[in-house]
């Protein structure tokens, strides 16, 4: 796998997914899936307030 900041090539023993989700998508995605790593969640809400989806 290529690190798409640094461009260095790492060996992973553990599965790696991509995943993408619509824009359209983004709400329903933070309200019932969300992600495991706490830095991801935090961008999602912040992307979803940025864009007045998220009230509270």
């Amino acid at each position: 796998m290529t690190c798409l900041k640094t461009g260095r090539v790492y060996r992973i023993k553990k599965d790696a997914y991509h995943i993408y989700i619509r824009r359209n998508s983004l709400l329903r995605f933070y309200q019932k899936v969300n992600f495991t790593i706490i830095r991801e969640g935090k961008r999602l809400e912040e992307h979803l307030r940025n864009r007045g989806l998220l009230t509270w």
